[in-house]
């Protein structure tokens, strides 16, 4: 996906049917079925047109190749509705609804959203992205051609206006779920802004970044557990690996490297089993820090879920 294509339609202009008024919208609607193709709506409004229907409902339609750049929605519920290669640009969304709706590949620069319902998953392949190691390969082979590639601060406003929107309305979950997109696109511009020195990032903070994604940054509770499991078993099989070297007289046992390791973890080092020479104090050491560390970011998960 390169920048140009990004933010127009495909196709020739010719073949983009322009919408000057909601009333030639409508009829559009319902003269093509659920496939939307190819549409450039131009008023700066789109909302219900009766006075006594106050919620207007666009159901089952398939928005493809289409452009509402700065229009305003009011009062809209959008229904098992997809928008694929759509431009959204400073697009407002007002007092709306989107239930099992999904947007793929959809510039969404500028996009606003006020006491709007829509789950941030919904966003999940709006804006192009190559996986960690792509974008890290890119990085280093391509740095003179990075801007094109580069949408992540399309990514950071994004899910900004979600959060706002969220959290104005008190809705702790979805605003969490915002919250984590945002600090994932955040870590991404760090990342792009650091391999083409835009701006002062220095090597630990991206270190950081990409530590505190593997525990989903205090939100995601799947990642947080992932990392926790994993974390658990290097120290198992570390320690099963080391035990003959940590000076514990106690014979080696599946049951024995358990139990040194839950509590290396969660006690600080102080075990059934003590390690006697340096490198096993010193592991054990280093195992209760990260235990401990873990444990108070899951603490922190569980208090933002409760109290937000």
């Amino acid at each position: 996906m390169t920048c140009n294509k990004f933010f127009t339609l495909e196709g020739p202009n010719a073949g983009i049917k322009r919408i000057d008024d909601q009333y030639s919208f409508f009829n559009f609607l319902e003269a093509t079925g659920s496939n939307i193709e190819s549409i450039a709506y131009y008023p700066d409004m789109l909302s219900a047109l009766k006075q006594d229907k106050h919620i207007l409902k666009i159901e089952n339609k398939k928005f493809y190749n289409c452009s509402f750049k700065n229009t305003k929605f009011i009062n809209i519920n959008f229904t098992n509705c997809t928008f694929t290669k759509c431009l959204l640009m400073g697009t407002i969304f007002k007092n709306c609804k989107f239930i099992k709706c999904n947007f793929d590949t959809v510039n969404t620069k500028g996009i606003k959203f006020i006491d709007t319902y829509v789950s941030p998953e919904s966003f999940a392949k709006a804006i192009p992205i190559r996986s960690f190691s792509e974008r890290w390969r890119f990085y280093l082979t391509k740095k003179d051609n990075l801007k094109t590639e580069n949408f992540a601060n399309i990514g950071v406003q994004l899910y900004q206006s979600l959060l706002d929107n969220f959290q104005a309305r008190s809705q702790i979950f979805l605003a969490l779920e915002s919250e984590y997109y945002f600090r994932h696109w955040t870590r991404i511009l760090h990342e792009y802004n650091f391999m083409n020195k835009i701006e002062r990032y220095n090597k630990l903070d991206i270190i950081i970044n990409i530590l505190w994604s593997f525990v989903g940054y205090g939100i995601k509770i799947k990642h947080y557990l992932l990392t926790l499991i994993t974390v658990f078993i290097l120290f198992c099989a570390s320690n099963a690996c080391l035990w003959d070297k940590y000076g514990i007289k106690t014979c080696y046992k599946i049951e024995h490297i358990l139990q040194y390791t839950f509590y290396s973890c969660l006690s600080i080092g102080a075990t059934p089993y003590a390690a006697n020479s340096m490198l096993g104090i010193s592991f054990a050491m280093f195992q209760g820090c990260v235990g401990w560390l873990l444990l108070g970011i899951g603490i922190g998960i569980i208090l933002k879920r409760l109290v937000g």
